[in-house]
This record gives structure tokens, sequence and C-alpha cells, in this order.
């Protein structure tokens, strides 16, 4: 192979370096014993594969937008509910969402294991969630804190996709 084509995969080429590049490729490949396969292959497959998809993405796909707006007030109405009871369980509010209070909550208040120090205190991310779970088995509020976690994703998620609709359909 030649210089060139080498630095095909390289970031920083030229255009001119690029279009270079890809023409000593496709002559090495014109140049092959296997170019009637490769070219069968692309004619057959590749091509019409790439036009159906690009129609895809052009035309979009419809969403039942009624349909996601339910499944978003769903997941709103479960993550209520799930703050209600940790609430519960805990006995008084606080943020589900703010790590800062999750710590107060869990290492202070509850005096559960401690985890990993960070800047902020102890981390009380996914995995030092499931750790805790192991440490303190009989703690509800740790599995209701661990399904919020995933409803919550659930539902941005679901918003997400909602923000980028385009006459009611993703592109």
């Amino acid at each position: 192979e030649t210089a060139q084509s080498d630095q095909l995969f390289q970031e920083d080429l030229s255009t001119q370096q690029t279009l270079t590049a890809i023409a000593e490729s496709l002559v090495r490949i014109k140049q092959s014993d296997q170019y009637s396969i490769i070219d069968n292959l692309y004619r057959t497959l590749e091509a019409p594969v790439a036009l159906a998809l690009a129609e895809m993405e052009i035309s979009g796909i419809g969403i039942d937008t009624v349909g996601l707006r339910e499944m978003i007030a769903i997941k709103g109405s479960e993550q209520l509910d799930l703050e209600n009871n940790g609430y519960q369980i805990h006995g008084r509010q606080f943020n589900f969402a703010s790590p800062k209070q999750l710590q107060e909550v869990l290492f202070m208040e509850r005096g559960l294991t401690k985890t990993k120090k960070t800047k902020t205190g102890y981390t009380t991310d996914a995995d030092a969630l499931d750790f805790l779970t192991i440490k303190h088995p009989d703690d509800q509020l740790l599995a209701v804190i661990q399904e919020w976690r995933e409803t919550s994703k659930i539902k941005q998620m679901l918003v997400s996709l909602q923000d980028s609709l385009v006459n009611d359909r993703i592109h």
C-alpha cells in the first residue's frame, strides 16, 4: 500500500489528499482478482441498501405522539410515586436528583457505609448504590432510589425523542 492510502484514516487530511487516497484504493480494488465479487456485492447489496436507508432517513419514522405523551406522563407519575414512597421510608422529603442531598440522606442521616470519596463528598453513582445495596440489603430506600433513577432515564429518553420530532416523525 502507498503512503497516500495509509493516510486515508488520518483526521487531518485535506480533501485533495483524501480523494487521492480513495482513487488509489479503487485502482487496487479494480486490479484485484476479487473485483467481480466486490463489484457484484456493491451493486446487488450495498448500493440498494444505502439508497433504502437514505430514503428512510429523509422520510423519517412516524411516531404516535399521543402515545408518546402518555408514556411520558406515566413515567412522570411513576417518578412521583417513587419519590413519595422514598419520603415515607426516610421520613422527610429530599431531592432524588441531587447528589449532595442523597449524600446527606444516605451517609449522614441513614448512616450507611461511605463510598468512594469525590471532590464533593461520597459518590452516589449507580455502582455506589449497588455496593450500598449489598452492604445494607434491608434498606428499602436504596431500591427506591435506583428504581427512580431508571424511571428518570426512561422518561428523559422519551422527552428527548419528543423534542427531536419534526412533523411527528423522527429523522
